[in-house]
């Protein structure tokens, strides 16, 4: 279930394809604040 492992953020989840998406979708998360 590595693909469907998120990072959550203000209950917000991010469904990433690999972990190199993870910090581009915190980024994404960090800038919507």
């Amino acid at each position: 279930t590595c693909r469907e492992i998120a990072k959550a953020g203000q209950g917000k989840f991010f469904a990433v394809n690999n972990y190199r998406e993870i910090p581009r979708a915190l980024i994404e998360l960090l800038s919507q604040i």
